[in-house]
């Protein structure tokens, strides 16, 4: 991150001293009479334009950060479901530390019964489904679950 940082700067520091050169420039080309008014909206200009850099390699910083991934420890139970969330992340995950049969209720689909399997499942289904355990199941269930913009690596 401190690379991206240190890149970015650079190339805002260059991007703001062509742009600062090219107005010396222009300004060297004006006749010899000084005009303090269009010399300031020039000075306002230029401001203005180094300030719109600034945003705008804040932004491409902020893009650049690690994702921060969502984690939290699900107790599922049988006959019960609770509300799964992918927090606007692209990628969602489950870990159990044993095979397990999990019910989902996914809106406009209905129940589904999936089998997942010990360690990591992923699972990417949308906002609104609910996660639960079927009533068959003999005990509650804690489960590992990940919303994360990285599917492998630090998502895990």
């Amino acid at each position: 991150m401190e690379m991206v940082n240190g890149v970015l700067a650079g190339v805002g520091a260059g991007l703001g001293a062509n742009y600062g050169q090219k107005q010396l420039d222009q300004a060297q080309r004006k006749p010899d009479f000084f005009n303090e008014v269009a010399w300031f909206e020039r000075w306002e200009e230029t401001h203005s334009v180094l300030h719109r850099i600034e945003a705008h390699l804040k932004t491409i910083a902020d893009a650049a950060k690690p994702d921060e991934a969502k984690t939290q420890l699900l107790v599922l139970q049988p006959g019960v479901t609770i509300p799964y969330q992918t927090y606007g992340k692209q990628y969602t995950l489950m870990f159990i530390a044993n095979a397990t049969q999990v019910l989902f209720r996914v809106p406009g689909i209905g129940n589904m019964l999936l089998n997942l399997n010990a360690g990591w499942n992923i699972i990417n289904l949308p906002d609104g489904t609910e996660v639960g355990l079927p009533l068959s199941a003999p005990t509650s269930v804690n489960v590992l679950y990940r919303a994360s913009n990285v599917l492998y690596g630090s998502a895990i």
